[in-house]
């Protein structure tokens, strides 16, 4: 399991359930639990961070010194399958 590699202030509707404390009042066995508290990770839209338990601040991560820059190389995905690059999907 990622439980030993993950923060324990890690947050969100699924990042909560790996904190230490996390009791889940979901009941066991149902198809489809709910576990509920989504209103606190609402926001105004997709990339804002306005939710009321939000621990990113844009201006804070702009002050960041450390940086985590990762080289995932490039992909053509206009090569077909022929070039050995790039992805065909077909149906």
């Amino acid at each position: 399991m990622y439980s030993d590699s993950i923060s324990s202030k890690v947050e969100g509707v699924l990042g909560r359930t790996y904190q230490p404390e996390f009791k889940n009042p979901a009941k066991p066995g149902v198809a489809m639990p709910v576990v509920g508290g989504e209103d606190k990770y609402r926001t105004t839209s997709l990339l804002s961070a306005d939710c009321s338990s939000c621990v990113f601040s844009p201006n804070e991560e702009m002050n960041r010194e450390e940086s985590v820059v990762i080289n995932y190389g490039s992909l053509d995905c206009t090569g077909g399958a022929s070039s050995g690059n790039g992805i065909v999907c077909r149906k």
